[in-house]
């Protein structure tokens, strides 16, 4: 059988858009579903094994990525839906009803497939002249229009990765921070990150 997703696979635990839902990876490998306002705990039958769970804008549907692809569930449960290949993704964030940024690989840059007719674009690539050896952790800015994402280097550990922004449109990226991983952003307007086991 597949063997379970290392420690390096992203957050195993998602609050939903409006604060009400929760979703999280149990013991057993699968992904469960917590609706507060009902007090109940559901297992997402077909996901075992699933990790870095990410919800729509609207809290409807979980995305989540396997060992060798990413799919989408409804929230309410059912039958999953194949979205597209991807060997050891790191990272998905759900951009708005038609499209969702992630990672293919460990060892690529960002991409952004359409949940309209599965295509994918290219949206970051890595920079061979400062060694760059991934891009990952993808999370929607506010606006709808930026995602943040971690750039580790070739030589650096991954708590001395460089936080980033890219321009979901143009594909322009700035450095916002240096020296952090797993990157994230707070309603107060702050930048959330990881580093030396501290948050």
């Amino acid at each position: 059988g597949l063997a379970p997703p290392s420690v390096n696979t992203g957050m195993t635990t998602v609050l939903g858009p409006n604060g009400d839902r929760l979703v999280y990876r149990g013991e057993d490998g699968y992904l469960y579903a917590k609706d507060f306002t009902k007090r109940e705990v559901r297992r997402l039958e077909g996901t075992q094994r699933a990790f870095s769970p990410t919800f729509s804008p609207d809290g409807q549907w979980v995305a989540y990525a396997m060992i060798n692809n990413i799919k989408r569930v409804a929230f309410a449960g059912g039958s999953p839906i194949d979205i597209v290949a991807a060997d050891n993704a790191r990272g998905l964030a759900w951009v708005d009803d038609t499209s969702i940024v992630f990672t293919r690989s460990y060892h690529e840059g960002l991409s952004v497939v359409s949940l309209t007719d599965n295509s994918v674009r290219e949206l970051t690539q890595l920079d061979p002249a400062t060694n760059e050896r991934t891009h990952r952790w993808p999370r929607m800015l506010p606006d709808g229009k930026h995602v943040l994402f971690q750039v580790q280097h070739l030589g650096r550990s991954y708590e001395q990765s460089d936080v980033e922004v890219v321009d979901l449109q143009t594909g322009q990226r700035k450095t916002v921070y240096r020296g952090g991983s797993y990157p994230g952003y707070a309603a107060s307007g702050h930048l959330i990150f990881a580093r030396e086991r501290t948050l």
